[in-house]
């Protein structure tokens, strides 16, 4: 597992069974806290329909009232 900060967003990043992975971004812009979830598809089991790489598996955003 790794972290980072990209552009003022914390970002997670690990892996699974092999050459899978995952990510998680944490954002905020004083309005709003975003948090986003990925499953990373390795090029290994792309398809015709998906290349693979990353897709949301979970977007969530937080607002002020």
């Amino acid at each position: 597992m790794t972290g980072s900060i990209d552009d003022g967003a914390l970002l997670v990043t690990g892996s699974y069974a092999g050459e899978w992975g995952w990510r998680i971004a944490l954002a905020a812009d004083g309005e709003s806290v975003t948090l986003r979830m990925e499953n990373v598809v390795p090029a290994s089991a792309a398809t015709e329909d998906f290349a693979g790489g990353p897709y949301d598996v979970m977007v969530t955003e937080l607002r002020r009232p």
